[in-house]
């Protein structure tokens, strides 16, 4: 009996995380100890809280990330968490899921959880806040087993007008995720989503 119950014990915490608990979206997403340096910004926070922050500061990114999200949901998400960090506190109520690069330096992390790992492969298949697979392979990304993120995955390291640019997109289990950096090297953005993979 005893080495029944330690063995279902194991199973669950294997699977879902200490003491059976599930994680959630802020959990997986990018803490501020690996943000290299950068602070928080107040727009960070679950989906419905970065939705409710752009209607007032940014009617047209409102639009597009209200639609957006709502055809996630659609999809079988069911929760999401942004979290933004910048060197510039000025800039944190303008950068936004699919917002323009700027001269400071920020990194972008959505983690959407959904139903299952089925739903999550569709979701990715299909992109999300802008993001396409395909499109990032077509600019020089690097895609599946050569990201280290698994099948679904895409990331890309970019010069833009001299600005370095580095996004990562993939899909883990029940989970889609991306991170989007300006002003950071290679190593940085290749450190934030090995951080990130972990806790899915």
């Amino acid at each position: 009996m005893k080495r029944t119950l330690l063995a279902a014990l194991l199973v669950v915490s294997c699977t879902s995380g200490p003491l059976g608990t599930v994680p959630q979206p802020q959990d997986v997403a990018l803490k501020a100890s690996e943000a290299k340096g950068l602070a928080k910004c107040p727009s960070s926070g679950s989906m419905d809280h970065t939705v409710a922050q752009l209607k007032g500061s940014d009617p047209t990114a409102y639009d597009r990330t209200n639609q957006e999200w709502s055809k996630l949901k659609q999809d079988g998400a069911t929760g999401g968490y942004v979290a933004v960090y910048s060197d510039d506190p000025k800039a944190c109520a303008s950068f936004s899921p699919g917002a323009a690069t700027s001269p400071s330096k920020q990194i972008s992390n959505l983690v959407v959880q959904f139903t299952g790992s089925d739903k999550a492969a569709k979701a990715y298949g299909s992109g999300a806040f802008g993001v396409n697979p395909a499109q990032m392979s077509a600019v020089g990304g690097v895609s599946g087993s050569q990201t280290g993120l698994g099948k679904n995955s895409v990331r890309a390291f970019l010069s833009l007008g001299g600005t370095e640019v580095y996004l990562a997109y993939w899909q883990h289990d029940q989970w889609v995720t991306y991170l989007f950096a300006v002003g950071l090297s290679q190593a940085d953005g290749d450190a934030m989503i090995k951080a990130i993979d972990h806790r899915m």
